[in-house]
């Protein structure tokens, strides 16, 4: 449980995939981003000098050069689905793990030994990783599961929050400063 000054929530990190049809063995993320969105690499590392600036206003390390890798991010919800299943530390810790390898060492989170390293950064004894990383079927059929949540909650972008008290639920799409939240939990505890 995550504390406030009076208050306790839980954190809980669900799985979504913006392109379930994504390589499995990645693909230059440059390129896919020129594709997708319809610009020349020099305009999507121009975007990117963007973003680089709003996770450093925030303190976060970001890159993105024409190195990057991107691709399916089944595995790598599917390691978060049973790091949840040990604590909701274990599965902060994989995730933020995750995220870093993504954002700041520009890694692609399907390849085993970023999901194996994650697990490990998370707690998870390394044979019991590498054990579950080599073996997909485990925790597939709860991550299918899992996925339905955005899909119930129409979630087409990454990250969304999805904030639930006492019958009441709000949800925030894409990155949000600490006010937006604040504002919402003030109105779900009037």
């Amino acid at each position: 449980m995550q504390r406030l000054p009076g208050q306790q929530f839980e954190v809980k990190w669900w799985p979504f995939q913006l392109n379930a049809q994504a390589s499995r063995t990645g693909v230059n993320k440059l390129q896919m981003y020129c594709d997708k969105f319809g610009g020349t690499p020099e305009q999507m590392l121009q975007k990117a000098e963007g973003m680089k600036q709003n996770f450093a206003r925030v303190g976060l390390p970001f890159k993105f050069t024409d190195q990057a890798i991107t691709g399916n991010t089944f595995n790598s919800h599917r390691l978060l689905s049973m790091a949840h299943s040990v604590s909701e530390e274990t599965q902060d810790k994989v995730v933020e793990s995750l995220f870093h390898s993504y954002f700041a060492e520009e890694k692609f989170l399907n390849d085993p030994e970023v999901l194996i390293a994650a697990a490990i950064d998370g707690g998870i004894d390394p044979e019991a990783a590498r054990a579950f990383v080599q073996d997909e079927s485990q925790h597939r059929e709860q991550t299918d599961r899992e996925m339905e949540y955005g899909k119930q909650h129409r979630v087409t972008g990454v990250p969304h929050f999805v904030i639930e008290y006492n019958g009441k639920q709000a949800s925030l799409g894409g990155a949000q400063p600490p006010e937006a939240f604040e504002q919402v939990f003030q109105k779900m505890l009037a």
